[in-house]
C-alpha cells in the first residue's frame, strides 16, 4: 500500500516498525504519521540537519488536507486532498494547479535546482507524481499514444487454478470479457499518463546539466506500490 511505503521511504523502516499499516486512519494515513511523531525524524530532518536545502513536490500521503509542513522541508509544494486533487499547499498558501500536474511539478523541480545550485550547500528534492494513479491523468499531447498496445498477459493473468492462493482470493471469479476490456483501457491510460513523467525526467536532467550539478547528483527512482491488471483474477488494485 502507498502510505506505509511512503513512510518507509521517508524513515528507512519496515511498516511493522514505523507503525503506519494502512492508507487511512486508524491504521495509517498522514494524520497518524503526524500525530505519532514519525514525521519529526525522516530523511528530510536528517539532511536538513546536515545543511541540505530540501523540497518536497507532489503527492505526499493519503488524507493530507491542510497547510501543515512537516519538519525538515525548507520548501513544500504538495497536493492537498489526494492524488485526484489539483489543490496544492505552496509553502503555506493553498493554490490551484494550472495545466497538467506533472508539468507543474517538473517546473517546480527545475526552479528549485537552479536556485539551489547558486549556493554551496547540497540539495535534496522529492518529486511524487500522480501518475499512474487511477484515474490516470493523461496530458492532451499524449491522448493518441499507445492506442494499439496490447495488455500483457503473464502466466498468472486470469489464473485458471488458484487453490494455492489465499482464501480471500479464491473467491474471485474468472475475468469476463468486459473486465478484460476495462483493464486493457486502463493499462493504455496508465502508459499515457507516464509519458509526462519521462518529460519531467528529461527536463530535470537537463536542468542538472545546465547548472553543472549532474555529475555531483544522485537520482533515485522509487514506487510506492505495485498494481494488479488481471493477475490472479484481480481486474485492478494494489
Amino acid at each position: 500500500l502507498c502510505c506505509p511505503s511512503r513512510a518507509s521511504i521517508l524513515r528507512g523502516q519496515y511498516p511493522h516498525n514505523h507503525g503506519i499499516l494502512g492508507n487511512h486512519q486508524p491504521l495509517g494515513g498522514e494524520p497518524k504519521f503526524r500525530s505519532s511523531g514519525r514525521d519529526r525524524s525522516t530523511i528530510a530532518t536528517w539532511l536538513d540537519d546536515a545543511h541540505y536545502q530540501t523540497k518536497y513536490i507532489g503527492k505526499y500521503m493519503n488524507d493530507y488536507e491542510d497547510l501543515y509542513k512537516p519538519p525538515g522541508w525548507d520548501e513544500w509544494f504538495v497536493l492537498q486532498g489526494g492524488a485526484n486533487s489539483d489543490q496544492v499547499n505552496d509553502d503555506g498558501q493553498s493554490i490551484r494547479l494550472a495545466g497538467h500536474s506533472t508539468d507543474a511539478f517538473a517546473d517546480e523541480a527545475s526552479d528549485f535546482i537552479r536556485r539551489s545550485s547558486a549556493s554551496t550547500d547540497p540539495f535534496f528534492v522529492v518529486v511524487g507524481t500522480k501518475a499512474p494513479h487511477r484515474p490516470p491523468e493523461v496530458a492532451a499531447r499524449y491522448q493518441n499514444s499507445f492506442v494499439d498496445t496490447p495488455l500483457p498477459r503473464p502466466p498468472n493473468f486470469d489464473e485458471r487454478y488458484i487453490s494455492d492462493k489465499a482464501r480471500w482470493l479464491q473467491s474471485y471469479p474468472r475475468l469476463s470479457s468486459a473486465d478484460i476490456d476495462e483493464v486493457q483501457t486502463l493499462y493504455r491510460e496508465r502508459l499515457r499518463s507516464m509519458l509526462p513523467v519521462e518529460d519531467l525526467l528529461e527536463q530535470t536532467i537537463g536542468t542538472l546539466q545546465e547548472t553543472g550539478e549532474l555529475d555531483n547528483t544522485y537520482i533515485f527512482f522509487t514506487s510506492d506500490n505495485g498494481f494488479h491488471l488481471g493477475e490472479h483474477r484481480l481486474p485492478r488494485g494494489k
